[in-house]
């Protein structure tokens, strides 16, 4: 194996930091290293299709970061956004479409000035080549509008199915009640698909303003009040009274945030102060 073969491999599988790749800002989590270490491999196969190739790949004129940068954005887009906005961009990359029974021919860029080979172009929107042919079939027959997934709009074909109408739905709610009223709700926050440990359930007729607690499962309660003292819910609390901001503060928010918001909030959020003329 030649030397330049083994560099390449070692490329490849290495592992590299976040910093070396000027990623510091982003946070390091599975998620951004995962998609980094994934395209910096990319980027290091030289998997470029481009016609007229130069010095550089079409990738690498994108530069790394600006590349990282742009495929999260894509990766961020919902199914509806991402379908949009590559419909779009196939509209916008079409070219030379002076017959209908013409092949369809695209120029991928990343912007105005670099353009990209398709294997790159796919790579950046993360999706591959049959979505994105799906995509422009989807253009070219209805137009830009929002494409329908999967089983959208079909009826299940399933002979067991129940309608749900008003004796059904007042059955299911008094049941939920009964059980709730001898049980106690579960915590809304809880994942219970995928949790494995047992739910332990609150009595709904304690004080809300107390805590219960458990030292051990199925154990006796311990109370813990949240408030110091108990209130009448009827009598308005004392109002707080609230400290002005400083003069450097009131300055800052003029001079350097007011230029941030919208016109008619600047007087609200960012006033004038009154020494300055």
């Amino acid at each position: 194996m030649s030397l330049n073969k083994n560099k390449e491999n070692t490329l490849l599988s290495s592992y590299i930091s976040l910093e070396q790749l000027g990623l510091s800002e982003y946070e390091d989590n599975e998620l951004v290293q995962e998609t980094a270490q994934d395209l910096w491999k990319f980027f290091q196969s030289k998997n470029c299709e481009c016609r007229m190739k130069n010095t550089y790949q079409c990738f690498e004129k994108v530069g790394f970061k600006r590349f990282f940068e742009r495929h999260m954005q894509f990766r961020g887009l919902d199914k509806k956004e991402l379908d949009l906005v590559l419909m779009g961009q196939l509209m916008a990359f079409e070219y030379n479409q002076t017959n209908e029974n013409a092949n369809q021919k695209f120029n991928y860029q990343f912007n105005n000035d670099i353009k990209l080979c398709k294997n790159t172009y796919l790579k950046l929107i993360g999706v591959g080549k049959d979505h994105l042919i799906q995509i422009n079939k989807s253009l070219k027959t209805k137009g830009l509008v929002e494409r329908l997934h999967g089983n959208t709009k079909r009826i299940p074909n399933t002979k067991n199915r129940i309608k749900i109408d008003q004796t059904v739905s007042t059955l299911v709610s008094t049941f939920i009640s009964n059980y709730a009223n001898i049980h106690g709700y579960p915590s809304p926050g809880r994942h219970l698909q995928y949790d494995t440990q047992s739910i332990i359930y609150l009595p709904t007729n304690e004080d809300y303003t107390k805590v219960l607690c458990q030292t051990k499962a199925y154990g006796t309660y311990s109370t813990f009040n949240i408030l110091k003292n108990r209130f009448n819910v009827n009598e308005v609390p004392d109002k707080i009274p609230l400290k002005s901001l400083s003069k450097e503060r009131q300055e800052y928010l003029y001079y350097e945030i007011r230029k941030y918001v919208d016109i008619k909030f600047q007087e609200i959020t960012c006033p004038k102060p009154s020494w300055l003329k």
